[in-house]
């Protein structure tokens, strides 16, 4: 089983690639990126909630008690006071960081119903449905969003399935199949509460309308047929790159000279031509 580092690490290389491709072909702007990236990477330590008091789970449910709480303070704003709303902030903090975190411990199993599509599923519908309703995010992106965690999520259990594999002593240990699955049966309960959030959290959603466009059509048409797009196939890496740089910091012969002029007093530009 692969552990917190390399599930971050991967997680994040993997991420920040599909992150690039959607920037290059229009699917987000570049301001979006690195917050792909840190949506898939966070994805990919997803899986592990389920492991008692490991990082991922602290991270997760400080991050689920933050929302919600702002979620359920949201509700009563026109009615209540500064302080008022302030305490049901607190309330709803405390009660999904502790008393929750409590009931999911004791519920869950590590590679369990967690470790499973399903949860994957689950966790993607929760990111757009958090981004639609606090963030207040457009429906495409909000769908973007919930596509890279569960991205993210699924490269978590690749990554755990094929360290499953032993190459050297050509054996494979017996946590193979326990990661990648689409549900848990044999914590059959577990699932069935993952299956009906899951179709909880979906009524909350708006239907993906424009995500298709927003998404896969450019993705489709940017990348389709072009070559090459992924690496350089002339053996020429990064051609031109200087060029591009001096260029983008206006550190081209032409644009130094006028600069100098610019920035050159009068008395100084006379004493040059006399």
């Amino acid at each position: 089983m692969a552990n917190f580092k390399t599930h971050l690490f991967v997680a994040s290389g993997v991420s920040g690639v599909a992150a690039i491709a959607c920037m290059k072909a229009g699917v987000a702007p570049a301001a979006e990126t690195p917050l792909l990236l840190g949506l898939g990477a966070f994805g990919g330590l997803l899986p592990d909630i389920d492991s008692d008091h490991s990082v991922p789970i602290k991270i997760s449910f400080n991050l689920l008690a933050f929302s919600l709480a702002f979620l359920v303070m949201f509700v009563f704003v026109g009615r209540y006071t500064v302080l008022e709303l302030a305490a049901v902030w607190l309330g709803v903090f405390v009660a999904v960081r502790y008393f929750v975190l409590e009931l999911f411990v004791s519920f869950t199993t590590h590679r369990g119903a967690i470790h499973s599509l399903l949860a994957a599923v689950f966790f993607a519908l929760c990111t757009v449905s958090l981004s639609q309703h606090l963030f207040a995010k457009p429906n495409s992106i909000s769908w973007i969003y919930g596509t890279f965690v569960g991205f993210g999520f699924v490269v978590h259990l690749l990554l755990d399935e094929l360290f499953s594999v032993d190459l050297l002593n050509r054996r494979v240990k017996s946590s193979f199949g326990t990661a990648l699955k689409i549900v848990s049966l044999k914590y059959w309960r577990a699932t069935a509460v993952l299956l009906l959030a899951t179709l909880g959290v979906y009524s909350t959603v708006s239907y993906p309308n424009g995500f298709y466009a927003a998404a896969w059509t450019k993705l489709e048409s940017h990348y389709t047929g072009r070559a090459p797009w992924l690496m350089p196939t002339n053996g020429q890496w990064f051609s031109g790159f200087g060029g591009i740089l001096a260029h983008s910091l206006c550190l081209t012969p032409g644009s130094l000279g006028a600069t100098a002029s610019k920035s050159a007093k009068p008395g100084m530009l006379k004493m040059a031509t006399d």
